[in-house]
């Protein structure tokens, strides 16, 4: 009997998880014990659950802030339900692009008249996302200097994270000199469409860069929303860490671990990222504090794992109510197939 269209991509992916979560915890990443202990005591989840929360309302408040610069109609309502959407559905997917895709997919409805500026401000809004959550890791690795320059593991990852967020700051004024310069030679080779799709392309970047140029404080304040709301996930995984007994690291220590686990569960390896943010998390924990290696590290990001999709219920229900301007959304029909085909735990809702 041949399964219905679809089953099989979600028993895949049900497998994997399987297997993924029964080696992180058959080597003692993740404690079964450590996370029964956080979720027995209401108090420390129901605190981890509302700094999550308000942490995702700063990354709402960012996407919405660059929406509206950029002449986008939406309402801060819709952009919030939009938003809710892609991380409910989007902590069943790999990695971010997932959740980027779902956005872009609801400002391809909601927005006709802007579509391409309104589709720059998801770029822009994951490469701040990025940028701010390197920021707050430079700046917890910055507490604690003789440690870092001691372990040579974290004076690379450091130095890593400066050259990214240099990369990153560089990455839209680089696309427009190299769309300068390509366009010509597309037009040379007789490529006249993807010359004129390049050229309308460039024309929507510049003026967006040119917003930017004009009134830089818009750059610097999307930044400090991001860094406040990666601030508030690094003290939710405070909170849980502390529950679980982990009391050979500083609250600064815990906290830039934190911050290279939720970088690295963005990671498109398994889906939603399991096993790798508690693994990243469990190794430079024992870096940290090299006495506790028999410490089941990973219990923490699991439990933040957890407590995130909790956090992300409200996108179920507005994947349900959402409506288009003009009617039905097809949109919310199309991401609602999108989470049929697709079974697994959830990564961190920051962007």
């Amino acid at each position: 009997m041949a399964l219905p269209r679809g089953t099989s991509p979600a028993l895949a992916k049900l497998v994997v998880l399987a297997v993924v979560l029964g080696l992180v915890v058959y080597f003692d990443i993740v404690s079964p014990d450590a996370v029964a202990a956080v979720f027995a005591q209401p108090r420390a989840a129901a605190a981890a659950l509302m700094l999550i929360f308000l942490g995702a309302q700063l990354n709402v408040l960012r996407w919405h802030l660059l929406l509206r610069w950029q002449g986008s109609p939406l309402r801060f309502g819709q952009t919030w339900q939009i938003s809710y959407i892609s991380y409910f559905i989007g902590s069943f997917l790999p990695g971010a692009a997932g959740s980027d895709a779902l956005r872009a997919l609801y400002i391809h409805r909601e927005c006709p008249e802007t579509r391409l500026p309104a589709f720059l401000t998801i770029v822009l809004d994951r490469i701040l996302g990025l940028v701010a959550l390197l920021v707050l890791m430079l700046g917890l690795a910055a507490a604690m200097p003789a440690t870092v320059i001691g372990e040579p593991v974290l004076a690379i990852l450091v130095l890593s994270a400066t050259a990214m967020v240099l990369a990153l700051v560089a990455a839209l004024p680089l696309a427009s000199w190299l769309h300068r310069r390509l366009l010509p030679w597309l037009r040379r080779l007789g490529w006249s469409r993807i010359a004129r799709g390049a050229d309308r392309l460039g024309e929507v970047m510049t003026m967006a860069l040119a917003g930017w140029r004009s009134q830089p404080w818009r750059m610097v304040l999307c930044l400090g929303i991001g860094v406040a709301g990666h601030g508030f996930v690094a003290a939710a995984i405070v909170v849980i860490a502390r529950e679980i007994g982990i009391d050979a690291l500083s609250t600064v220590a815990v906290g830039f671990a934190g911050t290279l686990a939720v970088l690295a569960n963005h990671l498109p390896i398994t889906p939603g990222g399991l096993g790798v943010g508690e693994t990243s998390f469990a190794q430079i924990c024992r870096v940290l504090a090299p006495g506790s290696a028999a410490m089941a590290y990973g219990s923490v990001i699991f439990v933040f794992r957890l407590i995130t999709l909790l956090s992300t219920l409200p996108g179920a229900v507005a994947l349900l109510v959402f409506r288009h301007s003009g009617g039905p959304a097809q949109a919310a029909a199309n991401a609602r197939s999108m989470a049929d085909s697709t079974t697994s735990t959830p990564s961190s809702s920051v962007g």
